[in-house]
């Protein structure tokens, strides 16, 4: 509470929530907020939101999300996040679903210039995980070589199953279409060695690739893999049409995906 209060005092915060939900007081979100501020509160007064929820922080930092899931009856939270902090979020509420994108752009995301455009921010994430995951084994740099590449991946992703994520997600349609192609080893492995040689090379298809490779080793060890299709919160320049659900039928067609759990998720709108 403490450190919210500072950055309330530095940057006005909680005005500036507030001016946010006047902004998206649309018919849907007003009618959630009063919605959902009466099953927590009992009441639908929405500045119950600020006073019950301050008591409710005080009491730690998970406490209104405790009552959120008590409220809605939910057994488990899965939050695609970095990381989970045990010291103030119960391992058998709230479950970590790891974003693979990061492994599936070794060297970057594909360049937009669009207008609005927030594809650089998701590729700065992307690039910011990848480089906690290559100290985490010990390196400073992506391998030199496409197998060694995919070894490190499939390491990485181990240790984090065995630090208690459940599932994998791929958030890649905020930055490029759902359309993976199937694509050889050999030519994957020309490709990536390319790049690292400073030569043009097809980013694509080594991503096309790292998906199936990584959508595999979550068919071998019972993992779900989540895929984001369709609308989610859109972001800005996010192309809705990119994020189509059948643009996946030529990745999941492979037979190498048989055992593989897919999920996708946000209902797959407006292409419901």
């Amino acid at each position: 509470q403490a450190a919210l209060d500072r950055l309330d005092a530095s940057h006005g915060v909680f005005a500036l929530i507030r001016e946010g939900r006047r902004l998206r007081s649309t018919t849907f979100f007003s009618r959630a907020l009063r919605k959902g501020c009466a099953l927590l509160y009992g009441t639908e007064d929405e500045s119950m939101f600020e006073s019950e929820g301050a008591a409710l922080r005080a009491a730690g930092l998970s406490a209104p999300y405790d009552r959120a899931l008590d409220v809605s009856g939910t057994a488990v939270a899965l939050a695609d996040v970095r990381s989970i902090d045990r010291d103030h979020w119960d391992s058998s509420r709230y479950r970590q679903v790891i974003r693979v994108d990061p492994y599936l752009y070794p060297f970057s995301v594909p360049e937009r210039d669009d207008r609005g455009t927030e594809a650089e921010r998701f590729g700065s994430i992307f690039s910011s995980v990848l480089e906690e995951q290559l100290a985490d084994q010990g390196l400073s740099d992506v391998p030199a070589n496409l197998d060694d590449f995919v070894s490190f991946a499939i390491e990485s992703l181990k240790r984090r199953r065995a630090r208690g994520a459940i599932g994998y997600k791929i958030a890649s349609a905020y930055v490029r279409s759902l359309r993976f192609e199937r694509v050889a080893r050999a030519y994957a492995a020309e490709q990536y060695d390319a790049i690292v040689s400073g030569r043009h090379g097809d980013h694509m298809a080594v991503t096309d690739y790292l998906a199936t490779r990584i959508a595999m080793d979550a068919g071998e060890h019972g993992i779900p893999l989540q895929i984001h299709t369709g609308m989610g919160h859109p972001e800005p320049g996010m192309y809705i049409g990119n994020a189509n659900p059948l643009n996946l039928e030529s990745f999941l067609i492979q037979p190498e995906l048989n055992q593989t759990q897919i999920v996708l998720i946000h209902g797959a709108y407006p292409f419901t």
